[in-house]
């Protein structure tokens, strides 16, 4: 059993924490805990009802969870193996495989600029986990090790797209297309290859801007193939691009050849994009918009003739299934009705 004792020592008296056993048919003390004075031991009650971070001498906050699993998936995947394997460097400091899963991990969790990587990097658990000091990601330091060419860019995406897609069986048959565009603050008067005058799609035609092409998988959104181009490019234009390049990568990734469901809205429907599409050189099965002026005699069918769709995702909404010709081919087309995207689009 266990009880607390005091002794007097040279008129003071002092608690101890004992706890006893009955060893051959005598109580004997097996383990005794000093706990000081009387003041000592009200002294540690009245801390102990104290919050945690009152109490503690020391201590080192650090954001843990979605950073440490985006971490592990990435190890388990051999993410800085593979791209340090295409773009090997000196072993002193962090390697390019590290900058870059550094980066990918603080846009997925807590986006900064390259200004403000270093200070993020110091207040999660990296720095416990890789032993690289915050130090080495300065911006300085993050453009010196990640001043890749486009074409070893397009490597590195490959391997890992590749490694992704056989661990993951993610399907590849079906791919959404689109482009946008973002204005940038880079002067007039500077030389660049990507920020042009263009329509900028945020309306600040007063900027230069750059282009941004994205196919990826509907299962997850998995990213498949992306381009940077030039802000005066069109989207029409920069399709073609995209689909090339999507029939090397998807070979190269599949072993097989190319057996896919391309989706893109009413921006990329040029006839020289449907032509390529339909042409023998590239096999694709496609799903795209049509502009109003292609399509007027849809608009002009009474909603009464709409069938509600079933999707809980899309309750409320309406759709009509007819046949037409567009771009000289008889095609199916889907007319769809929201209620809520009219009211919106109907306020002044």
């Amino acid at each position: 059993m266990a009880s607390i004792i005091n002794k007097k020592v040279k008129g003071y008296r002092y608690y101890y924490y004992v706890e006893s056993k009955r060893i051959n048919g005598k109580p004997k003390p097996v383990n005794q805990k000093y706990l000081g004075t009387a003041e000592k031991v009200l002294e540690k009650v009245l801390s102990a009802e104290k919050p945690l971070q009152e109490r503690v001498l020391y201590s080192d906050e650090a954001d843990f969870g979605a950073v440490a699993l985006i971490y592990d998936i990435a190890k388990r995947l051999g993410i800085t193996d593979i791209i340090d394997s295409i773009l090997p460097k000196r072993k002193q400091g962090a390697s390019v495989g590290a900058y870059i899963l550094t980066a990918a991990i603080n846009r997925a969790t807590n986006p900064k600029s390259k200004y403000g990587l270093a200070e993020w990097y110091s207040g999660t658990c990296l720095p416990m986990i890789t032993s690289l000091k915050p130090s080495a990601f300065s911006p300085q330091n993050f453009w010196n090790n990640t001043c890749i060419s486009a074409e070893d860019i397009d490597r590195v995406e490959e391997a890992v797209l590749e490694k992704i897609v056989d661990t993951y069986d993610i399907d590849t048959s079906q791919i959404i297309y689109d482009a946008t565009n973002f204005f940038t603050y880079i002067d007039t008067m500077q030389d660049s290859d990507l920020a042009k005058r263009g329509h900028n799609k945020e309306k600040r035609n007063d900027l230069r801007i750059d282009g941004l092409a994205l196919m990826v998988s509907p299962d997850s959104a998995i990213p498949l193939l992306h381009e940077t181009y030039p802000g005066n490019r069109a989207d029409a234009t920069e399709f073609t691009v995209m689909v090339q390049k999507l029939k090397s990568r998807y070979e190269a990734i599949t072993k097989t050849s190319v057996d896919v469901t391309i989706v893109f809205d009413r921006g990329n429907n040029s006839e020289e994009n449907i032509a390529l599409l339909d042409s023998g050189e590239i096999k694709f099965h496609y799903v795209g918009g049509l502009m109003k002026n292609q399509a007027t005699e849809l608009y002009a069918i009474d909603l009464s003739e709409y069938t509600p769709l079933c999707s809980p995702t899309l309750e409320g909404e309406l759709a009509y299934r007819s046949h037409m010709e567009a771009f000289g081919q008889a095609v199916t087309v889907v007319i769809t009705y929201n209620p809520e995207l009219e009211e919106g689009q109907m306020q002044v």
